[in-house]
């Protein structure tokens, strides 16, 4: 495995400009494919011949005003039954928005205090489907009667998901904030810093578009793209940084770059692959041969276990 490493960090390194293309290229055309052929991540999943499956189906056809996500209204005011007007024009207009199939009644859900009421609309797709064309409309129809005397908020699934704005966050982005400068304070370089954070994010931008490709095949959860951006910038990061050091201290003794990024990749960017393989290669063996005892778990158990004997 080393040598075959350290030849191909050779190679890359006589055909830079060819690699990072190539990878560029493949970044661009996964994109491309995502976007028009792949799918959507989705927590609604379909298990045919199960008995819940059919009750889910039966449920659809049956009863479609159940829809199949949900948002919540919440109205607050002094009196909210003062502004049943304002109230009945915000349920009129939600009801003529695509993808509601179903307006609750809002003066079923009013508090004893008669301060706050809420109220569902029921949506014909799941939360993660939801246009952006479709919350502004809702937004709009919020907006329209908000005022200084009557608070109107929105919440529930869907308005979770949309919170969310796509697989990104907050956190991730304060995350890659964090690194840069840590990168920078390692590295003393911004080239070093943007080399180690660009294959990051390139393997990052990879995976996500892979995910949405295997969703237009199966079915694949929300926390796939979340999972695989969150522990692809942190694990990207680290080993780019591993791989990056050693280049660095092989430049620092005189070492020149092509032989440098060989001898890196074949000794740091060894045990990353060992690393890697060494953690999915019994997983996988355990899904095909599920009564073998790859991990050495049995062993341990049986240690852990009274003898019997005094």
């Amino acid at each position: 495995m080393s040598r075959f490493l350290y030849h191909l960090g050779r190679w890359a390194a006589t055909h830079g400009k060819l690699v990072l293309a190539s990878w560029i290229g493949v970044l661009a055309l996964l994109g491309v494919l995502s976007q028009t052929v792949g799918g959507h991540v989705t927590d609604q999943f379909e298990l045919p011949g199960a008995e819940s499956q059919a009750a889910a189906d039966l449920l659809d056809e049956r009863f479609p005003a159940v829809g199949r996500s949900s948002a919540t209204v919440v109205v607050a005011a002094d009196d909210v039954r003062a502004h049943a007007d304002q109230v009945a024009a915000l349920a009129a207009g939600l009801s003529e928005v695509p993808d509601i199939v179903a307006v609750g009644d809002p003066w079923r859900g009013v508090a004893p205090s008669g301060r706050v009421l809420q109220f569902p609309i029921n949506f014909s797709k799941p939360a993660e489907q939801i246009d952006a064309d479709t919350w502004d409309r809702v937004v709009v129809e919020v907006d329209a009667v908000r005022s200084s005397a009557l608070q109107v908020e929105l919440g529930g699934q869907v308005a979770s998901q949309v919170a969310q704005t796509g697989p990104g966050g907050r956190s991730e982005f304060i995350g890659v904030a964090v690194a840069v400068v840590v990168l920078i304070l390692v590295f003393g370089s911004l080239l070093a810093m943007g080399l180690t954070l660009l294959t990051a994010l390139l393997g990052v931008g990879i995976s996500l578009a892979s995910i949405l490709l295997v969703a237009a095949a199966i079915n694949v959860p929300t926390t796939a793209e979340i999972l695989a951006l969150m522990l692809g910038i942190a694990v990207g990061i680290d080993y780019a940084l591993f791989i990056m050091s050693r280049h660095r201290e092989n430049l620092v003794a005189g070492m020149d770059v092509q032989e440098s990024i060989g001898r890196s990749l074949a000794t740091a960017g060894g045990a990353v692959v060992f690393n890697r393989a060494n953690w999915w290669l019994p997983r996988w063996l355990d899904r095909i041969l599920p009564n073998v005892d790859i991990e050495g778990e049995q062993l341990f158990d049986e240690a852990e276990q009274p003898s019997g004997r005094p």
